[in-house]
């Protein structure tokens, strides 16, 4: 029923069968462009034209591909190549860690690379290039004067 309300209304959707699944996979997308972007404060439209930039893509969202497969949640090795060819319909748009950087405010960088070395660490699983990233992005906060700590528990991811 609820596809088609939002079918009448002309809404764009899908009605997934399994959340925790696209949840993740949205996870996983955020967790290397946003991160990536942060770290090089540029844009999606120059990440995808970048090929290194691209590799790092792709070795973060298989590094959190393990992580969520630990968690009980599958993602096929396709739907990381879709995750990175949804690229063509991103123009020059900044991400919202990227946006946060540049106004001085914390990113959500616990939020979608601390939590994964994080569970990384409680399964076992080596996440080299995502801490190298998280590494490299608090180094910068810090160079910025950008607190990296939660200030309370609400800020926490868990």
């Amino acid at each position: 029923w609820l596809s088609s309300i939002f079918a009448h209304a002309d809404i764009d959707h899908l009605i997934s069968r399994s959340i925790n699944h696209e949840i993740w996979k949205r996870f996983i997308w955020s967790n290397a462009y946003n991160s990536v972007s942060a770290l090089t404060s540029t844009t999606l439209e120059q990440i995808y034209k970048s090929e290194g930039a691209l590799q790092t893509i792709r070795q973060m969202m298989s590094e959190v591909q393990q992580v969520a497969e630990a968690e009980g949640i599958q993602i096929p090795n396709n739907v990381l190549e879709q995750l990175i060819s949804t690229g063509d319909n991103h123009v020059d748009i900044k991400t919202s860690m990227l946006k946060d950087i540049e106004s001085g405010r914390m990113p959500e960088l616990e939020a979608l690379v601390g939590v994964v070395l994080a569970k990384a660490e409680k399964h076992g699983i080596s996440t080299p290039v995502n801490q190298t990233v998280y590494n490299l992005i608090r180094l910068s906060l810090k160079n910025l004067n950008i607190k990296t700590e939660p200030q309370n528990e609400l800020e926490r991811p868990f």
